[in-house]
């Protein structure tokens, strides 16, 4: 749970990491309330790649 009580985790439907998905199309950021998460590096990695792109919100700003 993060700071506000809200229930955090991951989504996968069929083989598809939703989180990852959503990184990569620049729809997402990062957020790790405790801890680094057990995704942390791989999100972090995905979410510099988009940003560096400028895609999604990353070309917004």
């Amino acid at each position: 749970m993060d700071r506000y009580g809200r229930l955090l985790r991951y989504l996968q439907v069929d083989d598809r990491d939703v989180g990852a998905d959503l990184l990569e199309a620049g729809g997402a950021r990062t957020y790790w309330p405790a801890g680094d998460g057990e995704r942390a590096s791989r999100y972090a990695q995905i979410a510099l790649r988009a940003e560096g792109a400028g895609r999604g919100l990353w070309g917004a700003c």
